[in-house]
């Protein structure tokens, strides 16, 4: 894998090396020719060769003599230009402004070496005419002009064209490999950790945090590092909610073989003695038999009643209710409950109409189980609080149940509405243990909200929001 990442980083930099290679080879390339061409100006040189062609027009030849028009004196005078005049043997027969220093008569060799030499002085530029059979030389001062002349083979030249090409060619490769290679190693280090990281993740390693390096890839390894920190965490509490409910399935176990013992025993029983017992034994035996039996029924239900929550498609028979009035009367009933008639339960309203659309029975188990919770779980001397009020938006009814009891352990209270929970600190265990669980349901399916608040020693707190 290193490998290959390495190997991909360094061919991509050779590949971006050898087209802007081929790119720069094609636009000097055209370079050259275009302006070979005269496209991209070179007008002082052609100008020089132009202006002498064009010189033969204004000599007139008298007597083979050469004489040179006014205008052209004046064309000469302008671009600082002299004209020399020699027949076939090499001989002047007229010039125009020819400095002293310039030779009257020339073997074939000094033309030549006029013509490829700047023989006269380093400023002045020389270009030969023909009129008639007299040649014409002009002399153009101009530093600027410059004649280069090459001696070329052109199997020597294009042998050494392919050699100088092949060498830049292997130096551009090598200094791009070298590069290429330092470049990707830095830049797929980082990679190479990410990947592992990931590898970890995969192993369900969450624990293992990547160290952070400098550059565009901190901002990755962050999140990266974040995502592992979020499934160590949901890891943990699948373990806890693991356990849980392995200890639920214990208990609901246990608490099933129980009545179900008492049921099979006092049946049997019953089956066997019906006729020495007497009718209080057989009503005493019944009613056991009844209790258990209704313990067991209260559990299936509360199973189908989490499992049919947990459906979306289960639809809610709502109706608007006026939840002050509705409130009062169910904590009426419940103190009207002779298991409750001692309990310490206050209820508080300042608002006498608080309209809401909900299902008046599920609403009711939610809270009562709620309630239940709050008078079973602590000493018998609890003050319980229930307070409904206006909500701000976007719900329209608070309702407010508070206990001064033994308190939550923090520990405890991310998992307070799981299925699977009945407290550590719990003396009594009433219930199937999906109480709180079937309320956040309840409360949820309403698109409403359950907020917990407890300290451990200072009692339990409960908003519920609809």
């Amino acid at each position: 894998m290193k490998w290959r990442l390495t190997s991909r980083f360094v061919l991509s930099i050779i590949t971006v090396v050898l087209i802007v290679i081929l790119v720069n080879s094609i636009l000097t390339v055209g370079f050259f020719i275009t302006r070979a061409s005269g496209y991209w100006g070179n007008k002082e040189a052609e100008s020089a060769e132009d202006f002498t062609r064009a010189l033969e027009k204004h000599i007139q030849l008298k007597d083979d003599k050469p004489v040179l028009d006014a205008s052209g004196k004046k064309k000469l005078t302008e671009r600082k230009a002299w004209v020399q005049f020699l027949n076939k043997a090499g001989q002047e027969v007229g010039s125009y402004k020819k400095p002293k220093k310039v030779p009257t008569a020339y073997a074939p060799i000094d033309i030549v070496q006029q013509y490829k030499y700047k023989e006269v002085d380093a400023q002045t530029t020389t270009y030969f005419g023909q009129k008639g059979s007299l040649t014409y030389m002009v002399g153009v001062a101009d530093s600027k002009n410059q004649r280069i002349v090459f001696n070329l083979n052109k199997d020597s030249l294009f042998l050494l064209s392919n050699k100088v090409l092949l060498f830049f060619l292997v130096v551009d490769l090598l200094i791009a490999l070298l590069v290429g290679f330092f470049f990707s190693k830095r830049l797929a280090a980082p990679l190479y950790k990410l990947i592992e990281g990931i590898r970890q993740l995969q192993k369900r390693r969450f624990n293992k945090q990547l160290p952070i390096p400098r550059g565009v890839y901190a901002e990755v390894f962050n999140n990266v590092n974040d995502l592992a920190a979020t499934l160590d965490h949901y890891e943990k509490q699948r373990q806890q909610l693991e356990e849980m409910r392995e200890d639920w399935i214990r208990n609901i176990s246990h608490d099933l073989k129980t009545p179900m013992a008492s049921i099979r025993g006092y049946a049997e029983f019953i089956k066997e003695d019906a006729a020495t017992l007497k009718v209080e034994e057989l009503k005493e035996y019944t009613q056991i038999i009844e209790k258990k039996s209704i313990y067991i029924q209260e559990l299936i239900d509360d199973l189908n009643l989490t499992t049919k929550l947990k459906n979306p498609a289960q639809s809610l028979t709502k109706q608007s209710n006026n939840m002050v009035s509705f409130m009062r009367e169910m904590v009426i009933e419940l103190l009207n409950d002779p298991k409750f008639q001692a309990a310490e339960l206050e209820f508080i309203a300042e608002e006498t109409n608080i309209e809401t659309s909900i299902d008046q029975k599920l609403i009711k188990r939610a809270l009562l189980n709620i309630i239940y919770n709050a008078l079973l779980h602590n000493k018998e001397d609890v003050q319980v609080q229930v307070q409904v009020e206006k909500a701000e938006s976007p719900y329209r009814v608070k309702i407010r149940i508070e206990d001064n009891g033994k308190g939550i352990p923090a520990r405890e209270q991310p998992f307070l509405f799981e299925r699977y929970y009945r407290g550590t600190n719990t003396e009594n265990n009433y219930g199937t243990g999906l109480g709180m669980a079937i309320a956040r349901d309840i409360v949820q399916a309403h698109q409403g909200e359950i907020e917990l608040t407890s300290k451990e020693g200072s009692g339990t707190k409960l908003n519920i929001y609809l």
